[in-house]
Parts: C-alpha cells; sequence; structure tokens
C-alpha cells in the first residue's frame, strides 16, 4: 500500500485542481515538469476556452504529486490541472466526488492514491500520487487490446478471401465461368 504524504508537506506555486472538463493533465509552471520535452507550439482545443498553447510535456515528481504525461501550456493564468478524463483512460484510475472532499482510487482495488478537498466550487488536490503499476498496467492493456483488433482484422480479411474464392468457385460450377 502506497504510504500518503507527511501532513506538512513544502508548499507549492498553485494547488492541482481535478477537473472533470478537462481533457489532459497540464500546467504553466515550467519549474514542476521533469524530464520535459519542449516541442513546436501548437494550440489545443479545450472546452471553456478557445484553446490551450502546448509546449511540450514532462511529468510532476514532488513529495506529494507524481503525475506521468502532463503539458506544459502557455500563459501564467492557467490553473495547475488534472484530467479526470486522462487519470481514467491512461491509468485506470476513478475519481469520486463528495460535496465537500474528493478522491482518486485505483479502479481495481480501490487504493486511495490522492486526495483533495472542494474549495470555492473547484475540487483541490492535497495530493496525488499516480502508482508506476497502473501507468505500465494500462499500457499493457491497450497493447493487448490492439493486438486483439489486429487479429480480429486478419481472421475477418482471411474469411473475406475464402468467401470470395468460394464464390468464384460457385460461379464456375454454376455457369462454367469465371468472375
Amino acid at each position: 500500500m502506497m504510504d500518503q504524504p507527511e501532513s506538512n508537506p513544502q508548499p507549492q506555486s498553485q494547488p492541482w485542481m481535478l477537473d472533470t472538463m478537462a481533457p489532459f493533465h497540464h500546467t504553466s509552471d515550467r519549474q514542476l515538469l521533469n524530464c520535459l520535452q519542449e516541442k513546436a507550439a501548437y494550440q489545443q482545443p479545450v472546452v471553456g476556452r478557445e484553446h490551450l498553447q502546448i509546449l511540450g510535456h514532462g511529468s510532476v515528481e514532488t513529495e506529494r504529486y507524481k503525475v506521468p504525461d502532463v503539458r506544459y501550456v502557455a500563459g501564467g493564468d492557467t490553473m495547475n490541472t488534472i484530467s479526470v478524463y486522462q487519470l481514467a483512460k491512461n491509468h485506470g484510475l476513478v475519481s469520486v466526488f463528495e460535496p465537500t472532499a474528493c478522491q482518486v482510487k485505483v479502479s481495481k482495488a480501490g487504493q486511495i492514491v490522492g486526495e483533495g478537498r472542494q474549495c470555492d466550487g473547484k475540487f483541490l488536490l492535497d495530493y496525488l500520487l499516480v502508482p508506476e503499476n497502473c501507468v505500465q498496467e494500462r499500457k499493457e492493456e491497450e497493447a493487448g487490446m490492439e493486438h486483439k483488433e489486429e487479429e480480429e482484422k486478419r481472421k475477418k480479411n482471411e474469411k473475406n478471401k475464402s468467401l470470395k474464392i468460394h464464390a468464384s468457385k460457385l460461379q464456375v460450377a454454376m455457369f462454367g465461368t469465371q468472375p
């Protein structure tokens, strides 16, 4: 079981908000990102805004936050944001909201990996420690699904080929001609 951070961690410049509308995790604080991979700037549409300008991506690794694949965005007015969608899709995590608090859990085990509180209509995370095995398991699951889809596609192509051969033989038998 993952240890929760100490109750008196070092202060951070800005809290992380757990957001149901955000399509991806993002921050405009470059200093929070480890292994920052800068990219040519591109625009990403976001609900409630015209767009965000993406400048790169990295991971956040502090005492209270361990989050992979966080986008680095332009503009200092952007709140540090954790995407409920990305937590579910990429990490298999579920977010639970209550009137005054929220939790992030490993969906299969129910282990709590993040907690926060409601403040002025926003849910601010006290900590979020995305387990590395959730990241790896999700990648393996996606790779398995891709392999399964490829195998189904191959079988469908083989079946179609077999049907065409059968239809051709049937036409020869019935009409004495080939298509």
